[in-house]
């Protein structure tokens, strides 16, 4: 699969079906230049978007074990549990 057909599908995560992003890019391991992970570019609001200076783009990765399943449309992730400390 091209990044061309992964970049700006939806990322929405399976426990809750709330959207977390959209994929923006791709971090690969210089080693062997496989993907490791895609970034995500979280949700945001029209103005944060437009006023990016003011606001620093945020980011998460999702690593390639946390994606359940690639659609037309939308990746399905399901993210590691939360352990209580």
């Amino acid at each position: 699969m091209k990044f061309s057909e992964l970049q700006d599908k939806q990322v929405v995560n399976i426990r809750d079906g709330k959207m977390v992003g959209r994929v923006e890019d791709l971090d690969l391991n210089p080693a062997d230049y496989r993907v490791q992970s895609f970034l995500v570019g979280k949700n945001q609001s029209v103005l944060r978007t437009f006023f990016s200076l003011l606001f620093p783009v945020s980011r998460i990765a999702v690593n390639l074990d946390q994606i359940v399943s690639v659609g037309e449309d939308v990746i399905l992730i399901q993210p590691p549990t939360q352990r209580n400390r």
